[in-house]
């Protein structure tokens, strides 16, 4: 098994697999634009505008200096840190995958039959219980006349308004 990606599909009872070969992963290894906020160039770092300049040959030092510093020092990190953090991220999506297929899934699938169970049942107790008591109700309330009537004015108040 070679280094790279590593796909696996399953077709109609057969099992294939796509290895991406290191030798093909290209010039491009960002191709979907994820980093491109991080792509921090000289001249999207430093600026100096017209009326105050560096020397030319300040200028060019220091771009080759800053893109020497940052192509190196990112090099280095990589090499150490890369094939830990590779691992650790490839161990905690197949972590992740493994729990949303065998874990999760099926508790939302037990979930989901036993709520709809809980559900069909409250329906029923709905139905037949409280339905024809509400429905009454709204029978008897049906008859009932409401009055509007002006409500008084702090200054409209009558001093006793319960009047026995």
């Amino acid at each position: 098994m070679s280094l790279g990606s590593r796909n696996m599909s399953l077709h109609l009872n057969k099992v294939s697999s796509s290895v991406t070969h290191p030798s093909d992963l290209g010039a491009n290894r960002d191709p979907q634009d994820l980093n491109k906020s991080v792509q921090v160039v000289w001249n999207s770092v430093i600026g100096e505008p017209d009326n105050v300049r560096s020397p030319d040959w300040v200028w060019r030092v220091s771009n080759i200096i800053y893109s020497t510093v940052q192509g190196w020092t990112y090099k280095i990190l990589t090499v150490i840190t890369a094939p830990i953090f590779a691992f650790i991220i490839g161990f905690h999506f197949a972590l992740l995958i493994f729990l949303q297929i065998w874990v999760f899934r099926p508790i939302l699938k037990f979930l989901h039959i036993i709520f709809s169970l809980l559900r069909t049942l409250g329906e029923i107790v709905l139905n037949g219980l409280c339905g024809p008591i509400f429905e009454t109700i709204g029978l008897c309330m049906s008859n009932a006349r409401i009055r509007h009537q002006r409500v008084y004015d702090a200054k409209d108040e009558p001093q006793f308004p319960f009047i026995i």
